[in-house]
Parts: C-alpha cells; sequence; structure tokens
C-alpha cells in the first residue's frame, strides 16, 4: 500500500470514528475526527499525484497551486475553492473542538451544538467521497 492509499483508507476509518462520536452526541470529537478525515483526504489527493507539501494541518491551499490545479480533473476542479473552504474552517476549529476555549475555561462540550456537529460531519464526508473517487481515478490511469 502506497502513502496515498493509506491516507485516504485511514481518513474512512476516521470518518466512521466522527460518525459513531455524533451518534454518541459528543459534538466536539464528531467535529475533530471530521477535520482530521478532510486533513488526509487533501493530502492523499497530494501525494497521489506525487506533489509535496508543507507539513502543516491545513494544507488545502496547497491544491491552487497551478501545477497541482492543471493536474486535477474538470470535476474536482470545479469543487477546489468549496473544499479548500471546509479545509480552513475545520482547521479553525480543531484547537476548540480538542480542548475547548481554555482562555475562558469553557470546555469544548459547552461550544458545538448538534447541529454545527452534523455540517462539519457531512463536509468531511463530501471531501472524503471526492477525493476516495479522485484517487481511484488516479490509480487507474
Amino acid at each position: 500500500m502506497n502513502m496515498a492509499d493509506d491516507y485516504v483508507s485511514r481518513a474512512g476509518d476516521v470518518l466512521r470514528q466522527a460518525r459513531q462520536s455524533f451518534e454518541m452526541a459528543n459534538w466536539p470529537l464528531a467535529i475533530s475526527r471530521s477535520e482530521e478525515t478532510i486533513e488526509l483526504s487533501l493530502k492523499a489527493i497530494l501525494r497521489s499525484l506525487g506533489e509535496s507539501y508543507k507539513r502543516e494541518h491545513d494544507i488545502s491551499a496547497e491544491l491552487m497551486r497551478p501545477e497541482v490545479y492543471r493536474l486535477l480533473p474538470a470535476w474536482f476542479q470545479e469543487n477546489v475553492a468549496r473544499f479548500r473552504m471546509i479545509s480552513t474552517i475545520m482547521f479553525q476549529l480543531r484547537q476548540l473542538a480538542r480542548y475547548g476555549e481554555e482562555t475562558l475555561q469553557v470546555p469544548a462540550s459547552r461550544i458545538f451544538t448538534r447541529d454545527e456537529a452534523s455540517v462539519y460531519v457531512h463536509d468531511a464526508e463530501e471531501v472524503y467521497l471526492a477525493c476516495r473517487r479522485l484517487i481511484g481515478e488516479i490509480r487507474t490511469k
């Protein structure tokens, strides 16, 4: 198994954890796992294209680099701006979902709602499925 396949496989596992956390009403963990799903999925795309990326959590800007963007099929290009927006928002929520608002001593469990977690899990599913599809297409070329 190569790195891209490993990343997308783990992204699927983490997405299942996000769904389970949602079903258990653990909104912060559902959000945290959703962010991890997106991160692994997008990194899998870059790996599958043979592209390097910065060792950061939010690498969505890498998809916008002309040398990367032109390698993407049209159907994925149409979603790149949306996926970048989702990834950037999720990265911003990552710290809050994991640790809460430490300065104000507000735990993560008091910050997030069911509706918010539902949106973020859905976004993670959208990104993961698109990335899995693209990796499958790249693999068959």
